[in-house]
């Protein structure tokens, strides 16, 4: 078992003038039973802070404030370098927000995951892989109309090309059914993609691609696509000082038979983290968001300074 104590925010919206809170505690362990057998499990606390004009709920005067707790645990059988292997992974999330209870005990809800992954050796450093996935999402409030499953059936493959460079490429489709009769059930095309290139030991990029869906509780929309694409730049300045570089852009569309509205939001980050002791690490953070939709009222322009603290055992 190896634990964590987590990480802690203390948050200023720069445009709205605000101070918020964050924290997560986490843990996790990895049991080996064999050279082919190997449960890896994890559990989070999380309390975080929704940013003003990123939901579609009536603003209030103090921002939506919420808790995460989840579980999650992956099994995996199979030797390495055996030609197939399967993973199993499966996970539990409450989602609870714990102020403004007028507007956002709608947004209440758990989630189960149950996936499974079969991979098959073609090369010595590639896989092709096989991937099915099942989600339960159940909303808390008597009469929502936001319960669905959601399933994905994704192929493609995991390689490490050469020794700067892995990834993961999986498309396929993805199903999304209510279970209230008024809300219209979604099938698309789906997609999750990371790429990492490691040009030096010391500086890493981060490639990813996805294309998922989500509830909204927008009147007249069913659900939204959401399609993403970042890159993220790692670089280690000295054994103390390392800097994370992020660029991103995601693509909202609303479904549904009474609405229009297409979102593209794009965030650029800067990070900067201290190794002030082996055990404790101090950070900042500055994240700049846009956001363009096709309905002019609904830009908004945020800018997000972090404070953080990170300590482990």
């Amino acid at each position: 078992m190896r634990p964590s104590l987590g990480r802690g925010e203390v948050g200023v919206d720069v445009a709205a003038c605000e101070v918020n809170t964050n924290y997560a505690i986490t843990g996790d362990a990895e049991l080996v039973f064999s050279g082919r057998s190997a449960l890896r499990l994890s559990a989070a606390h999380r309390r975080a802070t929704e940013g003003r004009g990123t939901t579609d709920r009536t603003v209030s005067p103090a921002p939506d404030e919420y808790e995460d707790t989840g579980m999650e645990g992956l099994y995996r059988y199979g030797a390495p370098g055996a030609q197939g292997s399967i993973e199993v992974e499966g996970g539990a999330l409450a989602h609870r927000y714990t102020n403004n209870r007028a507007f956002t005990s709608a947004g209440d809800r758990d989630t189960l995951r149950l996936g499974g992954t079969f991979f098959w050796r073609v090369m010595p450093r590639t896989d092709l892989l096989f991937q099915a996935q099942r989600g339960e999402i159940d909303y808390k409030l008597a009469g929502s109309t936001l319960d669905s499953t959601e399933r994905r059936l994704l192929v493609g493959a995991k390689w490490e090309a050469t020794a700067a460079t892995t990834g993961t490429a999986k498309f396929g489709r993805m199903r999304k059914d209510f279970e209230a009769g008024g809300r219209s059930s979604v099938s698309d095309s789906s997609w999750d993609v990371g790429v990492r290139w490691s040009p030096l030991t010391y500086s890493v990029f981060d490639f990813t691609s996805s294309k998922v869906t989500s509830e909204t509780t927008l009147v007249g929309a069913d659900t939204v696509v959401s399609k993403a694409y970042g890159v993220l730049w790692s670089h280690a300045w000295s054994s103390r000082v390392r800097t994370q570089a992020l660029a991103s852009l995601r693509n909202d569309a609303f479904v549904g038979a009474g609405i229009n509205r297409n979102d593209d939001t794009t965030t650029f980050g800067l990070k900067v983290g201290y190794d002030f002791r082996r055990w404790l690490r101090l950070g900042a953070e500055l994240t700049h968001y846009e956001r363009e939709s096709n309905l002019p009222t609904l830009d908004y322009k945020r800018n997000l300074l972090l404070f953080t603290m990170g300590a482990t055992l």
